[in-house]
C-alpha cells in the first residue's frame, strides 16, 4: 500500500530545535542504524574488496523505516495545531 504523499517540512534561514524527549530518542535511534549500516558495508580487509549482497527488498523496507522514523521526529517537533494540516 502506497503512503499518501508528504507535504515538505518549511525551511528558513537558521534553525534550532529544542526536541521533545520522545523526538530525540527516536533522532538516535536513527542515528544507530545508519551506523550500523556504514559497519556492515565497511570493509572488513584491507588488502581486497569484499562484495557485500544485499537483496533490493531488505534495503528498500529499511530505508522505508527510517523513512517513517524521521517523520515522526519530524511531527513530535511541530506545534500541535501544525500536526493536523
Amino acid at each position: 500500500m502506497a503512503k499518501k504523499a508528504k507535504k515538505p517540512v518549511p525551511l528558513s534561514g537558521e534553525l534550532c530545535y529544542q526536541l521533545p524527549e520522545s523526538a530525540h530518542e527516536l533522532l538516535g535511534r536513527v542515528r544507530n542504524e545508519l551506523g550500523m549500516l556504514v559497519q556492515v558495508s565497511e570493509r572488513h580487509c584491507c588488502d581486497r574488496e569484499e562484495i557485500l549482497q544485499l537483496s533490493s527488498t531488505m534495503l528498500s523496507q529499511y530505508f522505508a523505516r527510517l523513512e517513517w522514523e524521521l517523520e515522526d521526529v519530524l511531527e513530535a517537533c511541530l506545534a500541535p495545531s501544525e500536526v493536523a494540516r
